[in-house]
């Protein structure tokens, strides 16, 4: 957790910050939080920079889409984005809601999907109940601007205290305007479809959609998207918070993080079920590509390597070393956020390999032994597959993300030299907390408590 964000909620009383009677730490600390670490997302930020015509006429192409799934009657609301689905034989399916929309119905059940970064072809997409997001973003933007002309100043003395203390311009007005707006605009479209549950794939990106449904009696849900455990600062809250801001239910991926966050001071989610993921489960089955199993065989050691926009650069330059020194392992990228291009300048050498979207990110790290990263969720995947997990300490992330996680197929290293003995102690066998399975019976009986009854 970044230390500045653990002492503000630590020292000062946010749970008594209030506007119009709510409180708004309980949002506020998720881009509060990212505010206080913008310095290590600033390369990924630029790169992406987009003019606000540019902007706003790809969001104008992309609210249509779907569109007249939107005439429908639905008892379920789920809540994703584009980066949440995966390619198997050619269709682009979901990792964590593809089964429970087919228990639950998929007539039964509108999928509002973010583009991250553009929706994909409608022809290759599991998901037919499938509309966008955009729409939603669009008009909740009419009526921000409109709330920031007409409305008038927000002033919170405590909140000024903290940006005094810190030497940082968090623009907090704003962001509780637009929370208020977006609100409102869910309320409305709640009101209209009445579903018995809103789902979400993670709630801290528009806790707006909790609030709202939680203001009209709707249960609200949260599929486990990255590695939680007792570490991750958006389930871990320093200070009591309102619970309305927070899903009802989690499903999770395993007993690990249920009962972190069961013993976790301040808890905010009421039930919790282990359901473990669709989508490994459905790739365990899936036959290893045979190009990488022959690209591997010429070395040693085959390591796969995800990657992460906070720490794209020194995880590329740190792995780059590694290569150079063990000429017998060969380093297999699965890039996501940059291009090939960008790793240009940092000469990886030849026994350093770069996927695109040539083979899925678990298509590599099956054909290797050692997955290696920062502290992305593919560390806990890895074990699922049977692979030990190194993660690289950059900035102390890894420890503050991962370090809980006491299983001795996570290893967390600072330098080549803690690689090295890292990576020649062989996979240990366990009985590991991590993933929950069979990944559909868990579902039925999570529908059965929480839905049927």
């Amino acid at each position: 957790m970044n230390g500045t964000f653990k002492r503000t909620e630590r020292d000062y009383g946010v749970e008594t910050l209030r506007y119009d009677g709510e409180q708004v730490w309980s949002y506020l600390r998720t881009y509060y939080f990212w505010h206080s670490i913008r310095n290590i997302t600033g390369e990924y930020a630029l790169q992406n920079r987009q003019s606000l015509l540019k902007k706003g006429l790809k969001a104008l192409r992309e609210a249509f889409y779907g569109f007249s799934n939107w005439f429908r009657r639905y008892d379920y609301l789920v809540f994703s984005n584009t980066q949440s689905r995966f390619a198997y034989r050619g269709i682009y399916r979901e990792k964590a809601f593809e089964e429970l929309i087919a228990l639950l119905g998929e007539e039964r059940c509108l999928y509002i999907d973010l583009p991250n970064p553009d929706h994909l072809p409608r022809n290759r997409v599991s998901t037919k109940r499938i509309v966008s997001k955009r729409l939603l973003d669009l008009i909740t933007g009419l009526f921000i601007l409109a709330a920031k002309r007409l409305g008038g100043r927000i002033e919170i003395p405590l909140l000024d205290t903290i940006n005094r203390d810190n030497a940082t311009a968090f623009d907090y007005a704003s962001f509780i305007r637009a929370f208020n707006v977006r609100k409102r605009v869910y309320r409305f479209l709640f009101s209209l479809y009445r579903p018995k549950a809103v789902f979400v794939s993670c709630y801290d990106s528009d806790q707006a959609i909790l609030k709202a449904a939680s203001e009209l009696g709707i249960k609200t849900i949260e599929a486990q998207h990255s590695a939680i455990g007792s570490e991750h600062f958006a389930y871990n809250l320093l200070k009591p918070l309102d619970p309305s801001y927070f899903p009802d239910v989690l499903l999770a991926f395993g007993e690990y993080d249920r009962h972190a966050l069961e013993n976790t001071p301040n808890n905010p989610i009421a039930r919790i079920y282990p359901v473990g993921r669709y989508q490994l489960e459905l790739m365990a089955r899936e036959p290893v590509p045979e190009e990488l199993l022959d690209l591997g065989d010429k070395y040693r050691l085959r390591v796969s390597v995800s990657t992460q926009y906070t720490v794209e650069k020194k995880l590329a330059l740190f792995i780059r070393d590694l290569a150079r020194i063990h000429r017998d392992i060969v380093f297999m990228f699965s890039l996501r956020h940059f291009d090939r291009d960008y790793y240009e300048e940092f000469g990886m050498g030849p026994n350093v390999y770069l996927f695109k979207d040539e083979y899925s990110c678990y298509d590599v790290m099956r054909a290797s032994d050692i997955h290696m990263t920062c502290y992305s969720t593919c560390a806990q995947e890895a074990l699922f597959f049977g692979k030990i997990a190194i993660l690289a300490d950059i900035d102390a992330l890894a420890t503050n993300f991962m370090g809980s996680m006491k299983s001795p197929n996570i290893r967390i290293v600072r330098d080549a030299q803690e690689f090295a003995e890292a990576a020649e102690s062989p996979f240990a066998q366990e009985v590991s907390p991590l993933w929950a399975t069979p990944h559909t019976r868990r579902l039925e009986a999570f529908i059965q408590n929480e839905i049927r009854n």
